[in-house]
C-alpha cells in the first residue's frame, strides 16, 4: 500500500480497460476500473454551519499494482513533477492550482500588490 498526496482540486481518474478478445474488432474499449486519485484540496468545506476549513492536500490510498500502473501514465507523472501530487511522504511546501477558492490571505495580497501570482 502507497498513499498519494493531492494539492489539486480536482480529482485525477485513471481508468484500465478490458483486453478486447479479438484485435480485429474496433469500437470503444470497456473500462474495467478505475483508479481514483482524490482531490478537494483548497476547497472550502464545512463540518457544521458555523466553521468552514481548507485542506491543504488530500490523501489517497493505493495498491502497489495500482501505483505501477499510476506511474507509467504520462499525465499523472506531469502532476508529479510539477508538485501538485507527492507520492509516500506528505507535501512539505503547498501549491495551490487555479481552480482553488481564493482565501483573506489571497485577497488581502491582491489588493496590496495587485497580483495573486507568486
Amino acid at each position: 500500500m502507497a498513499k498519494v498526496y493531492n494539492m489539486g482540486s480536482n480529482d485525477f481518474v485513471l481508468p484500465t480497460y478490458k483486453k478486447k478478445s479479438k484485435e480485429e474488432i474496433s469500437g470503444a474499449n470497456i473500462i474495467e476500473s478505475a483508479i481514483v486519485i482524490e482531490g478537494g484540496a483548497g476547497v472550502a468545506f464545512s463540518d457544521n454551519e458555523r466553521i468552514r476549513r481548507r485542506r491543504d492536500y488530500v490523501e489517497t490510498t493505493v495498491t502497489a499494482e495500482e501505483l505501477k500502473a499510476l506511474e507509467t501514465n504520462k499525465a499523472f507523472m506531469r502532476k508529479v513533477d510539477r508538485g501538485f501530487i507527492t507520492i509516500g511522504k506528505p507535501p512539505e511546501r503547498f501549491k495551490t492550482d487555479k481552480s482553488a477558492q481564493k482565501n483573506a490571505a489571497d485577497t488581502k495580497q491582491k489588493i496590496t500588490t495587485g497580483s495573486i501570482e507568486e
